[in-house]
């Protein structure tokens, strides 16, 4: 990730140029994503943020603006912002379709809600979000890796279910 943040900058440049609510919504989605799996937490939530999570422009779908919104509530996590990570959550999921399968990054985001409930000590509540998780990935089947993978097995570790940890690492 770190090699192509000089290609991801000058993304960034291009959007005061742009009127196309996908591209742009685009540009800073792949923009937070990168930042976070770089580590520049805090960067990645002083994008701006645009559409509300469950909103469209323009006729774009509102899936195009939620990446963003899962890598920025996943570093407001990193950077110890639960309550602003808690608060960027359920915006996000007051926008969800349940009866859906999550998106690949969007798992992700319910992975983190999931540790941080075990944290707290809410393990029926990360029990839920893992049962949900594991619903998403069952109807994706063997495609992509599920973002939430390793939050799962975070929890699992924590548990000292290390025998069910390394299974989902088989998976």
């Amino acid at each position: 990730y770190a090699a192509s943040q000089v290609f991801q900058e000058e993304r960034l440049k291009l959007i005061p140029q742009l009127d196309d609510p996908a591209e742009i919504a685009d540009i800073y989605g792949t923009v937070a994503w990168h930042l976070v799996h770089i580590g520049d937490y805090r960067r990645a939530v002083e994008l701006p943020m645009g559409e509300e999570p469950g909103s469209s422009t323009s006729g774009i779908p509102a899936i195009g603006h939620r990446t963003k919104y899962v890598f920025q509530a996943v570093a407001r996590f990193r950077l110890a912002h639960w309550d602003r990570f808690w608060s960027a959550y359920a915006k996000f999921d007051a926008a969800m379709d349940h009866d859906r399968p999550f998106s690949y990054h969007t798992m992700r985001l319910y992975g983190v809600a999931a540790y941080l409930k075990e944290v707290a000590g809410d393990s029926a509540a990360a029990d839920s979000f893992i049962s949900e998780l594991d619903r998403s990935q069952a109807s994706r089947g063997s495609v992509g890796v599920s973002g939430a993978r390793l939050w799962i097995v975070e929890t699992l570790v924590r548990r000292g279910r290390f025998g069910d940890a390394r299974a989902r690492l088989a998976e």
